[in-house]
């Protein structure tokens, strides 16, 4: 049993190195289709999460999605990089909005309804984000993403 207990340490030890920091985006909803020149999707709403990198090198993020119930819908592919003081921004459900650019290579979820996400990181120096929301009735809000402490 002694046994079992330390080698179960050292995994919870190698899991909570591995992933230092987490930033969360608490809900999103994001259903609205591609957006036009300002960012305003003909119907629904649409949601752009953005993380920059702080650092001068590549970082590699993990991202996880969840329904507002709890229900996983997060892709078997789930990490990207972002290079070093660069940022992305990317709608967690659109495949096919233009207005992605490079962030359209960021893993979405498995679903286009109301969610939640966790960013996983391990970067030296805590990465930040945003979240914008956009209407399709011309309305918008943002808010800070801070990591986790």
């Amino acid at each position: 049993m002694k046994k079992a207990t330390f080698v179960f340490s050292i995994l919870v030890l190698g899991a909570v190195t591995a992933f230092a920091g987490t930033i969360s985006v608490p809900s999103f909803n994001d259903g609205g289709g591609d957006t036009d020149a300002n960012l305003f999707p003909p119907s629904d709403s649409a949601t752009f999460i953005t993380l920059k990198n702080n650092t001068s090198v590549t970082q590699t993020y993990t991202i996880l999605y969840y329904r507002l119930t709890g229900v996983d819908i997060t892709p078997t592919e789930n990490t990207f990089t972002i290079g070093g003081n660069a940022a992305r921004g990317w709608r967690p459900v659109s495949t096919t909005d233009p207005n992605e650019g490079a962030g359209g290579a960021i893993p979405n979820t498995t679903g286009n309804f109301a969610a939640s996400a966790t960013i996983l990181y391990s970067d030296s120096v805590d990465p930040s984000g945003r979240v914008a929301i956009f209407s399709s009735t011309g309305s918008s809000y943002a808010f800070a993403l801070f990591p986790a402490q």
